[in-house]
């Protein structure tokens, strides 16, 4: 009994230790706590977006939690036999908005992480290493997370066009395939429109596409938005301040 309860405490300050975390790392971030051999340029401007960006996600996350807390405190029915169907119901949903949250937190922290770095090293001689690293490292999650995507949507063409569709299906199968990889066998089904009941074990191939977009959108913002002035504006026909052209494109 007292091993389940440690665990409980813990689990109920994970959140309250991400934000702790979160806001440690802007606290040695800032110029007042720099080295002494290394000068940065990282301003109260920084520090202030940093801090606005975080409460809006704060924002966001605090809304889903009460949307979590209304979906737990939704009336079950009275009819027994739609209780365990309403129960699978509401986790599924639960399970969707923590899914959420967490994507959501580990992005911003991500984006914080990336705008901080930058900011403290802006204008000095680290700022071009900085940036390549950045790029290196973003250019090939955005490669891996696209040969992921363009796989899975590779792998369901090839079983739409590989599929039985004629012989001994089930009453509501639109066909079936068996396979074979690496010395196990495999037997799909396709169903026409989708089962009487979702399971509970579903998978869904969307998270190729969506970090694919991610990473494809922060890559932009590095190579073009970091290094506005060589990339955007010729200041031979317009000459503006880095923080004009990026508000102009």
């Amino acid at each position: 009994m007292k091993k389940y309860s440690e665990s409980t405490v813990i689990k109920k300050n994970i959140p309250t230790l991400k934000i702790f975390l979160m806001f440690l790392f802007l606290f040695f971030a800032s110029n007042t706590y720099a080295s002494t051999n290394f000068s940065t340029h990282f301003n109260s401007i920084d520090f202030i977006v940093v801090i606005i960006f975080s409460a809006g996600i704060a924002l966001l996350l605090w809304a889903l939690n009460m949307a979590i807390a209304a979906v737990k405190t939704k009336e079950a029915p009275k009819d027994t036999t739609q209780l365990l169907k309403f129960s699978e119901k509401v986790k599924s949903k639960i399970d969707e908005y923590k899914e959420i949250k967490t994507v959501l937190f580990y992005c911003s922290l991500l984006f914080v992480f990336i705008y901080v770095c930058y900011a403290l090293v802006k204008g000095t001689s680290l700022e071009s290493h900085t940036v390549e690293w950045f790029n290196l490292l973003v250019r090939w999650a955005h490669i891996v997370f696209g040969i992921a995507w363009i796989g899975a949507s590779f792998y369901f063409n090839f079983l739409e066009n590989s599929l039985n569709r004629t012989t001994e299906l089930k009453d509501g199968i639109a066909g079936n395939l068996w396979a074979v990889h690496g010395g196990g066998f495999y037997y799909l089904e396709k169903y026409k429109v989708a089962p009487s009941e979702i399971p509970k074990d579903l998978h869904w191939f969307k998270y190729e596409s969506y970090f694919t977009w991610l990473s494809g959108f922060v890559l932009l913002v590095i190579v073009y938005y970091f290094d506005a002035k060589v990339y955007l504006i010729d200041p031979s026909v317009l000459d503006i301040s880095q923080g004009d052209r990026k508000s102009v494109v």
